[in-house]
């Protein structure tokens, strides 16, 4: 297999050989990338979590500094493809 027809050609010059892979697969970074561990997980501070269900299949979850009135730290929302929730749609994290 040629990598360079699988990468998208516009930007093969930024790959770089991966050391855990032969080819260029990797593309190379530069500065620093903040992501939270979990970022479902409560905020340090929150004292409390409501939860809303604007529809049959969305449920959203504030996590809350101050109690059930506080201010809001975390909103997760998560909807699902229909009102049964087996499935998931999207997980969303504001």
């Amino acid at each position: 297999m040629d990598i360079a027809k699988t990468l998208d050609l516009r930007h093969y010059d930024s790959y770089i050989e991966s050391p855990s892979r032969p080819g260029k697969t990797a593309q190379e970074i530069s500065g620093s990338i903040s992501i939270d561990a979990n970022p479902f997980a409560p905020p340090a501070n929150a004292d409390a979590i409501t939860a809303a269900y604007p529809s049959n299949s969305v449920e959203v979850f504030y996590y809350r500094q101050g109690g059930d009135a506080g201010t809001i730290l975390k909103i997760v929302t998560i909807t699902y493809t229909n009102s049964n929730k087996k499935d998931l749609l999207k997980v969303e994290v504001s």
